[in-house]
């Protein structure tokens, strides 16, 4: 259930093959690992779009806020959607339209406690919609992000722990998952990302693995405005 949560938020994580739990440092964090929003500027916006499988759209807008040197707060909104599809009766004689839709909105947190370690966490509403039947549910995300050496970023996060929701009389957990990454960084032009992730809820149960590579043209520790090209593999 709520399968939406586990679509890949942002083109560099996904152009990183979503090794990115640990090197996350923007809003798309919101999605990956709330700790990593303490590793912003003084705000960070982030809007995406994707369209997906079976003309399936997906939406996030997230935004991050320095409040104080060690404090910062974001809000998301995700959703995935779709054109009208058409209803029927017993006959197969279209009866008109309906719709559905999953969105989440997020509130997240994330403390600096020095500049070798940061915490977060994100709670979340979530909503989905089939044909004017609704299921509401909550969830938490937690997470943390560690630079042991300059080179070398460490990351883990725990999402979508929450209780069960319901349509009507059927109820479904959500897809609630532990990931863990190693990043580091070749010079000032090339940055490696490692990530394990573990479905809690899922009845596979079997780890997924990735690997991504960044070769930025310009300088990992400039901005991406002032960079002309970013090659990610």
């Amino acid at each position: 259930g709520a399968a939406f949560l586990d679509i890949p938020v942002g083109a560099r994580a996904v152009g990183l093959g979503s090794a990115f739990t640990s090197m996350v440092d923007d809003s798309s964090a919101l999605y990956w690992n709330p700790a990593g929003i303490g590793r912003i500027g003084f705000t960070d916006l982030m809007a995406a779009h994707n369209e997906w499988i079976a003309d399936t759209k997906e939406s996030f807008v997230g935004v991050a806020q320095r409040l104080h040197r060690t404090q910062v707060i974001g809000i998301s909104y995700t959703a995935l959607y779709m054109d009208p599809l058409e209803t029927r009766d017993d006959s197969g004689n279209q009866t008109g339209t309906f719709e559905a839709k999953s969105q989440a909105i997020g509130l997240s947190w994330a403390m600096n406690y020095s500049s070798v370690l940061s915490i977060g966490a994100t709670a979340k509403q979530i909503q989905e919609t089939i044909d004017g039947t609704v299921a509401n549910g909550t969830a938490m995300d937690f997470g943390f992000q560690m630079r042991p050496m300059r080179n070398v970023s460490i990351g883990a996060s725990l999402l979508n722990v929450g209780p069960s929701m319901k349509y009507v009389n059927e109820s479904y957990s959500l897809p609630t998952s532990v990931r863990g990454g190693l990043g580091f960084s070749i010079g000032p032009l090339v940055m490696l990302a490692f990530d394990a992730k573990k479905e809690l809820t899922s009845s596979a149960g079997d780890p997924e693995f990735s690997m991504g590579m960044e070769y930025n043209m310009s300088n990992l520790s400039r901005s991406y405005f002032w960079t002309p090209v970013v090659w990610r593999v």
